[in-house]
C-alpha cells in the first residue's frame, strides 16, 4: 500500500501549478491596469462635470482649477495629479507619464470666454495610450463662461 506521492507526481503537480501561474499573472496585471484606467477615466469625466457645475452655480471661475472640484483636490492630495504653476491646469499621471491627460482652463481669444479643455499629449507610453483611447474628447472644449454654458 502506497502512503506518499512519488517524485514524478510532485514534479507534474509543480509543473502544472507553474503553467497556471504563468497564464494567470499577466491576466491579473492587465485586469489591474484596466481597473486603474476606469478609475482615472471616471475621475476625469466627473471632475469636468464638477468644474462646469461650479462655474454655472457660482457664476464665476476660480483662479485655481482645483478649487472648483473636490475630486481634483482629492487627487492632488494623493499625488495622482499635478497642479500647474499657474493653477489653470491639472496633469493626470498614468504609466510613465506625469501628463498623460491634461485638464485645463483657457481663454478663447476670439470670444473672450473661458473653455474647459482636455488635452492628450503624444506619447510612446502604452499604458498612457490605453487611458487616452478611453477618454472621448469630441465635446471639448466646453465653454463654461460667457453666453454659452454647454455646447
Amino acid at each position: 500500500m502506497k502512503n506518499a506521492f512519488t517524485i514524478i507526481e510532485l514534479i507534474f503537480a509543480i509543473v502544472i501549478i507553474g503553467i497556471l501561474a504563468a497564464i494567470a499573472i499577466p491576466k491579473l496585471s492587465a485586469t489591474r491596469d484596466d481597473a486603474k484606467i476606469a478609475t482615472i477615466k471616471t475621475n476625469i469625466m466627473s471632475s469636468t462635470n464638477e468644474v462646469i457645475a461650479y462655474a454655472t452655480s457660482k457664476g464665476k471661475i476660480e483662479d485655481d482649477i482645483s478649487k472648483m472640484s473636490q475630486i481634483l483636490k482629492n487627487m492632488l492630495n494623493d499625488n495622482s495629479t499635478i497642479l500647474s504653476a499657474n493653477k489653470k491646469s491639472i496633469k493626470f499621471k498614468f504609466g510613465n507619464k506625469n501628463d498623460c491627460i491634461v485638464l485645463l482652463l483657457r481663454k478663447n481669444t476670439t470670444t473672450n470666454n473661458t473653455q474647459l479643455v482636455i488635452n492628450k499629449p503624444n506619447t510612446a507610453d502604452t499604458k498612457c495610450q490605453m487611458l487616452q483611447n478611453k477618454i472621448n474628447t469630441d465635446n471639448y472644449p466646453i465653454t463654461i463662461a460667457g453666453k454659452l454654458i454647454v455646447d
